[in-house]
């Protein structure tokens, strides 16, 4: 059996293996066979299909792991807006990717008995250079080094909002799709959430709570990621050693000066605080210049949200669109629109920086191969990818509707904001701009692809200083224009090293002598943070929180298993803000992920700032915590939900015993369960 012909044949069995072990009771070993499985098995079971030459085993596994999750998202949610549960779906979802896998192995075997050369195949002289040993091992022990301290601490896997991606989940689990926003009960979520469908898929079928899937994902997204930045390195500059360049540097190069600030900062908190428990943010502050988010890109990787794995797509989107701008082909065009639509659906904003590249490449063949069938057909393909894209768009939009709190997308009008960008941008990207000169020069002579690509870093940073996002996520520009220089950089040390003009020991060691600083002080704060543990273990899928240690965990519990599965429960916010939450501050109330119920409101970030009834409700909860008697319009706002209605008033909460006696002079609240630090209430008409 030829190459061609075993890689999805054993694709194929994998998936079937996996499929079946989902039906065991295996404990660790079925977690670990099934994360497997599905962290490149759905990729590689749509990329196979598309016949693209050129890619290599290493760049075909790294593709098929930045993929993964968009597939597994995708074919989950189909089959739960089918009726599906998740169990179901999960498992559906597995055996069509095994189908898939299977039939294009037959398909391959079919073409080889004919005598067929199978299509994507290339002669040996047309091939790019091979990544190399070298890079691959660096993306494996970066891989395991940087997330290391993930392994150890379910703090650590908890992040700084891991709680609220849970209850995103588990709303997709109990509730069916579009998922209820669990923090505004009644309404649906307006946040991206392919992702959290295909994690609550692999969580089902693996049986492991969603801190651990979401884990297993980021570090899928890690090695993908940084293969993809070695494979890019390679293209652009024909080398191995750029390869293996790219990957440390395109990895460690934001942020390279954050080192220096400590000689005039100190950190909010300790090490020996953050070891307690203190969110790793309050040190990294201190060598942030601005926005503490860019203090290094691994850390990222090192938190629960979409963004890793729509990182990994950004780099395999630079790397496609440089290939079909020197070589363009219909396959690798479908698969260029593929990734960015996956893009686009993971993380919409890092969706828009991948469209910036596929509009880029496009009106690039339109201008310069206008006259050739290939870049006609790549085009068209191109066109369609985007048409495909867009109703992914108004899927995992999230908060890009109105908002009550900023729109979603304006250009920069303050001054102040625009100047402090422009100095995050230079302190952070500058010294690693200033390092990706020589490669920057060199690679305006690499082809119309290696320009491309040149050409996208300042439009890049121009959007970053000259948009603004909510919650100021344009940050997340400056964030991804740093591999990019990172490959360049690579890419220029390598080239001079090979034309004798600076000794690659010496381009080295000046290169890492800039870049590890920072990165090892920040990895050093997540090393320490995994000395801390949460009061946490799981059941299944399901997050447990010891009631010995944190009393309300005896209270969620009842209301999971005593109350109505549409029940809405009404309580005090703004106790999480006073670090009363079991995980910490920034995961959203507590209850949609310990009790599984929505609660009536959250306080106001972007899970609600959305919402054109979030003042009112919010009115209710005052006049509630102040003791004050509903108004007709809170009845009519509580009516409108046609849902049982429950008070939970827990001790601790701004308000308690105000709300405590308004409530005992209501009869219209019915006493029904205490327990612990809580008392709980149901709304009787």
């Amino acid at each position: 059996m030829t190459r061609p012909v075993l890689v999805p044949a054993i694709g194929a069995t994998l998936a079937v293996l996996a499929f079946a072990t989902s039906l065991l009771d295996l404990g660790a070993a079925r977690a670990v066979v099934l994360l497997a499985a599905v962290a490149v098995l759905p990729g590689l079971a749509v990329l196979l299909p598309l016949r693209v030459a050129r890619l290599g085993p290493v760049t075909t596994a790294a593709l098929a792991l930045a993929l993964s999750p968009f597939v597994l998202g995708t074919l989950a949610t189909l089959l739960l807006y089918a009726a599906f549960d998740v169990a179901t779906a999960a498992r559906v979802s597995l055996f069509l990717v095994a189908l898939g896998l299977g039939a294009e192995a037959w398909r391959r075997a079919k073409e080889a008995g004919a005598g067929e050369r199978p299509a994507g195949e290339v002669a040996v002289g047309d091939r790019p250079p091979p990544l190399g040993a070298a890079a691959v091992v660096l993306a494996l022990l970066l891989t395991i080094g940087t997330l290391w301290p993930v392994t150890q601490s379910n703090r650590v896997r908890a992040s700084i909002h891991g709680m609220l991606h849970s209850s995103i989940l588990y709303s997709i689990v109990d509730r069916g799709v579009p998922p209820e926003n669990p923090f505004f009960a009644g309404e649906p979520l307006r946040y991206y959430w392919t992702f959290h469908a295909g994690a609550a898929a692999a969580a089902d079928l693996a049986d492991r709570d969603p801190t651990v899937v979401f884990a297993a994902g980021n570090a899928a997204a890690l090695l993908a990621f940084l293969l993809l930045l070695g494979r890019l390195g390679a293209d652009l500059f024909g080398t191995r050693l750029a390869g293996a360049l790219a990957v440390p540097l395109g990895f460690l190069s934001l942020n390279p000066l954050g080192a220096l600030l400590l000689r005039t900062r100190t950190p909010l908190k300790t090490l020996d605080e953050i070891a307690a428990g203190e969110d790793p943010v309050n040190w990294l502050t201190a060598i942030s210049l601005g926005d503490e988010r860019l203090t290094a890109t691994f850390t990222k990787f090192m938190n629960v949200s979409s963004f890793p794995q729509s990182f990994a797509l950004l780099v395999a989107v630079w790397l496609l669109a440089r290939r079909i701008v020197d070589r363009p082909t219909v396959p690798l065009a479908a698969l260029l629109a593929l990734v960015v639509g996956a893009c686009i659906a993971l993380s919409p904003i890092t969706g828009a920086v991948g469209g910036l590249a596929l509009g880029a490449a496009g009106a690039t063949l339109l201008l310069r191969r206008a006259d050739r069938p290939g870049a006609t057909w790549a085009c068209g393909a191109l066109l369609a990818g985007l048409v495909v894209a867009a109703p992914l768009v108004a899927i995992g939009s999230g908060n890009a509707g109105d908002t009550s709190a900023e729109p979603p997308l304006r250009l920069e009008d303050d001054g102040t904001r625009y100047a402090e960008k422009a100095e995050d941008v230079a302190f952070t990207l500058g010294p690693i701009l200033l390092l990706a000169l020589p490669g920057l020069w060199i690679a305006r002579r690499r082809g119309a692809g290696a320009r491309l690509l040149v050409g996208s870093l300042p439009v890049l940073l121009a959007c970053a200083l000259a948009l603004a996002f909510p919650v100021k996520s344009e940050y997340k520009m400056v964030r991804m224009a740093a591999p990019l220089l990172g490959v360049f950089a690579a890419g220029g040390v390598a080239a001079l090293a090979r034309r004798g003009t600076l000794p690659l020991g010496l381009g080295a060691a000046a290169a890492f002598a800039l870049v590890v600083p920072t990165n090892a002080l920040a990895w050093n704060v997540y090393r320490r943070h995994a000395e801390a543990t949460l009061p946490m273990s799981a059941d299944g899928t399901r997050i447990v929180v010891d009631p010995a240690a944190y009393p309300l965990a005896g209270m969620y519990e009842w209301i999971r298993t005593n109350t109505p599965d549409d029940a809405v429960i009404v309580a005090n916010p703004w106790r999480r803000m006073l670090g009363k939450h079991f995980a910490g501050p920034h995961h959203g109330e507590e209850i949609p992920v310990l009790a599984r119920r929505p609660v009536f409101t959250d306080t106001l970030y972007y899970m609600t700032d959305y919402e054109p009834d979030q003042p009112a409700r919010n009115g209710l909860l005052q006049r509630l915590y102040g003791g004050a008697r509903l108004t007709p319009d809170d009845e009519r706002a509580l009516a409108m939900l046609r849902r049982p209605i429950y008070l939970l008033l827990r001790s601790g909460d701004p308000g308690f015993t105000k709300a405590a006696l308004g409530v005992a002079q209501d009869r219209r609240w019915e006493r029904v369960h205490q327990a612990g630090e809580g008392v709980l209430y149901r709304r009787t008409r």
